[in-house]
């Protein structure tokens, strides 16, 4: 199965037959449905919010079993399993500037610089995570993972010298969030439960063994659906500018490789099913908050058409098999829009 030359030229409204299929996989009882969400910064974060709404309105959001996530995505993931209505979060959002998310740990910079004890203080990470943090646990509405309404799993790595990965399940909801965002090098450090741990991302960026090693040994006999939402640089088109971009763009292709990989693990199980979102979206600055109205509507016009049923089971690799992304990207086939991100 191939996807049509020009599926998104005029995308047509959600229509839950044409998804009936996806749908049905969802619901059927003998099927556990996991959403597993990424990381990826402001696209990873605008986009997991727009896949989360787009699950509301098939209706599926009572289907889901559990949410997995990491780093970007467990702050989506945070806010949508503890209640919190996604158009809040976009709100949110709108009312951000990219200095509110980056609060320079100057106190241990300079604590660095008058006792040259670099590799102990400046190189923990240069940013704290304060002030989105802030407004993040100001919107959640419970306090602890296990209360949640939809279960909710997040990804973190012992900052122990093992880089063992950590899943949690219940404790301290923002705790375990500023753990997972907390990536190596830039933000410094967090604590859960007396230990400090960061972004896990390296190891398992989109959760995949993860969650299948759980639903083997939790619900045997039961088959597995797992919506994975992969963020990456796809078909960058411009030079990589700034020390934030670089760190997290040449990460990212050492996380694709990784991914692959899982994948592969994953296509051996006859109980497990993956279907894989990668969304097709160019040249998003990692701190672009102000694109993030852009980025969730056209997430929701590419999520149309990747599991309408005509196209759910096509196989994404027949058009490009470097890139895990279909042919029918829309800044291939609609030409440059960035007259309609000026718009949002």
């Amino acid at each position: 199965m191939v996807y049509p030359d020009n599926p998104l030229a005029d995308p047509p409204p959600l229509d839950p037959e044409r998804h009936s299929a996806f749908c049905e996989r969802v619901r059927d009882p003998d099927t556990r449905f996991v959403v597993s969400l990424g990381s990826g910064a402001m696209l990873a974060l605008a986009s997991s919010l727009s896949i989360l709404s787009f699950l509301d309105e098939l209706g599926l959001d009572n289907h889901v079993d559990t949410v997995w996530s990491s780093s970007a995505g467990a702050i989506a993931a945070a806010l949508w399993c503890s209640g919190t209505p996604v158009e809040r979060v976009m709100t949110m959002l709108r009312g951000l500037r990219r200095r509110d998310l980056v609060d320079v740990a100057w106190g241990h910079i300079f604590k660095g610089l008058f006792t040259r004890k670099w590799d102990l203080d400046v190189a923990d990470g240069l940013i704290n995570g304060r002030k989105l943090l802030g407004r993040v646990g100001r919107l959640l509405r419970v306090e602890r993972v296990e209360d949640c309404r939809t279960p909710l799993r997040i990804l973190l790595a012992h900052d122990d010298g093992t880089a063992r990965l950590k899943i949690v399940s219940e404790g301290n909801l923002i705790d375990a969030v500023r753990c997972s965002v907390a990536m190596q090098a830039l933000m410094r450090p967090g604590r859960f439960e007396g230990e400090r741990y960061v972004d896990p991302t390296m190891l398992e960026k989109t959760p995949l063994p993860s969650v299948i090693a759980e639903h083997h040994a939790e619900h045997p006999g039961k088959k597995l659906l797992i919506l994975a939402a992969f963020h990456g640089y796809h078909g960058q088109r411009k030079p990589i500018k700034g020390l934030m971009s670089r760190l997290f763009f040449f990460k990212e292709v050492l996380q694709y490789q990784v991914f692959l990989a899982h994948l592969a693990q994953a296509a051996r199980y006859d109980d497990v099913e993956v279907v894989v979102y990668s969304p097709c979206i160019h040249d998003v600055d990692t701190l672009a908050v102000e694109q993030a109205d852009w980025i969730f509507a056209e997430v929701r016009r590419q999520i149309l058409v990747r599991l309408d049923d005509r196209f759910l089971d096509a196989d994404i690799h027949e058009s490009d098999p470097d890139v895990w992304v279909p042919n029918w990207c829309p800044e291939r086939l609609l030409g440059d829009r960035s007259k309609e991100r000026e718009e949002y």
